[in-house]
């Protein structure tokens, strides 16, 4: 199951542009409220409203009178013994307020005119404000940047924090991945995967660096198997021109002695017929190494298809097989493990060829018994097969990597089968030791 990253860049870089937003409002709010107050010290407001009435009664003693005007200048908040509007009756004098300042009672008038029908007049409130035209000519201007600094501030920082918020994310957040990546990916172009990319982090980025570490190992790892395959392939050429060398040497020597004695006449037809079955064996070698090369290059082609199997199962028919195949020779062939019904992910094809191999070699030297032993620890299925017969020579010891390793005391074996082992172990991710505990003692892993 495939681990699913959450997406944390998005959720950093909205944390980051709402850090920035609130330290932007903040600051602009800050900005304008001293603006503000810079425009209030220097141009206060004033506490001063204009009181402005009209009188429109009309009596028939007075058609004739125009109306009767006037106004004061009162204070705000400020109590005042004057009082314009009354009536004859006193029980409906009305004090009129504003703040403390004398105005109608209960009614609070701010440039806007009222009629009073019980008194017969209009109303007027007026207030009072100061101008900075009045100031001087630093105040004028130092008013007037307040003002423009009130709208220009809050953008010039808006500004700023788009740009700081960006810096920062990229500092934080992006620069380290990308130089990272950039660096790796020019190292894998200059053919170097001698490094790896150390970025890691909870979020995409995290998981993009280390899928580009997983594909480095990867790369590596390939190069180091296409390199051991191009060294195997010159311990091939190494070994067939070897061991190619004396057949082809024992053909050349008995053609040379053929032609030197049937033309002199020295030769019987026995003697013929003894020098021609050498050279129909030195040439049935030749054959069989060719066809050891056709397997072996197959192999190399070969594909490992691994499938789950129940090793329990696997275990029995392993043990019925070779059982079977090991009465033909009259050894006893014992079998044993401690793994049970664990699921194993392996090549079948590829184990039963593996033991084919290493158990046919076994009866071939064994004297009486053979034991096979399967333990799994690691992730890897491992394996002993043990004989009592003599053992490995020194030679096959000494010459471990060598493909054709042949026993004077066996000619008819090329000494194939081991090094079949090793190229399918080394396809399954494992690998093969041989040597000598009173017989012949191999041991082997897989990746399982």
């Amino acid at each position: 199951m495939e681990k699913t990253v959450k997406p944390r860049l998005r959720a950093d870089f909205i944390k980051y542009v709402t850090t920035t937003f609130i330290c932007v409002a903040a600051l602009s709010l800050i900005a304008i409220l001293g603006c503000v107050a810079v425009r209030e010290w220097l141009v206060p407001s004033s506490d001063e409203v204009y009181l402005n009435w009209t009188d429109d009664i009309e009596t028939p003693y007075e058609k004739d009178v125009k109306p009767n005007m006037g106004y004061m200048r009162l204070t705000l908040a400020e109590p005042s013994d004057i009082n314009p509007f009354y009536t004859d009756d006193p029980n409906e004098n009305r004090v009129l307020r504003l703040g403390g300042a004398l105005l109608y009672s209960d009614i609070y008038l701010i440039e806007e005119s009222i009629h009073l029908g019980n008194i017969g007049m209009d109303v007027c409130v007026t207030r009072v404000y100061n101008s900075p035209e009045s100031l001087t000519p630093k105040r004028k201007f130092v008013y007037y940047a307040s003002s423009a600094a009130m709208v220009a501030v809050p953008i010039i920082l808006a500004l700023a924090g788009v740009l700081m918020c960006g810096f920062l994310f990229y500092e934080e957040k992006l620069k380290k991945p990308i130089d990272e990546l950039s660096s790796a990916t020019a190292k894998i172009a200059a053919q170097d995967l001698d490094f790896s990319v150390g970025y890691r982090a909870d979020d995409e980025l995290g998981e993009l660096c280390g899928s580009f570490e997983q594909m480095r190992r990867a790369l590596r790892e390939n190069n180091e198997r296409m390199w051991q395959m191009l060294t195997e392939r010159r311990q091939l050429q190494a070994s067939v021109a070897h061991d190619l060398r004396n057949p082809i040497a024992i053909i050349k020597g008995h053609a040379e002695y053929l032609r030197l004695n049937i033309e002199k006449g020295r030769l019987s037809d026995e003697k013929i017929l003894s020098v021609s079955d050498n050279i129909g064996d030195a040439a049935a070698r030749l054959e069989h190494y060719t066809e050891s090369i056709r397997t072996l290059n197959h192999l190399e082609d070969l594909d490992v298809e691994c499938t789950e199997a129940e090793f329990s199962e696997l275990f029995d028919n392993i043990c019925d097989d070779f059982t079977a195949m090991s009465k033909q020779s009259g050894i006893v062939i014992s079998f044993d493990e401690n793994i049970g019904k664990r699921m194993l992910k392996l090549d079948r094809r590829a184990l039963y060829r593996i033991l084919e191999n290493l158990i046919g070699n076994a009866l071939r030297f064994a004297e009486k018994e053979i034991k096979v032993i399967f333990s799994y620890g690691g992730g890897r299925l491992n394996v002993t097969v043990s004989d009592d017969g003599c053992g490995f020579s020194d030679k096959v010891l000494r010459a471990r990597d060598r493909y054709f390793v042949t026993d004077k005391s066996d000619s008819s074996h090329s000494g194939l089968g081991l090094t079949v082992c090793r190229i399918l172990l080394r396809k399954h991710g494992g690998g093969l030791a041989i040597e000598n505990r009173g017989g012949a003692f191999i041991e082997f892993f897989l990746e399982a």
